[in-house]
């Protein structure tokens, strides 16, 4: 099964961005999705768009 970046460990990811952004993190952030079906590329925007939702 495809996972996206927030599906697993909400909280966890959500503490995550919040410390990135409090401490002025401000750079690129990687996925560790390995999409075996589907498109990748719209895996990935899934991801980001994901993220910036959250």
């Amino acid at each position: 099964m495809d996972c996206f970046c927030d599906t697993k460990q909400y909280l966890e990811y959500v503490k995550l961005l919040h410390y990135l952004r409090r401490y002025g993190y401000n750079d690129y952030l990687t996925s560790d999705t390995s999409p075996a079906h589907g498109d990748i590329r719209r895996t990935f925007k899934a991801n980001a768009r994901l993220t910036n939702a959250v």
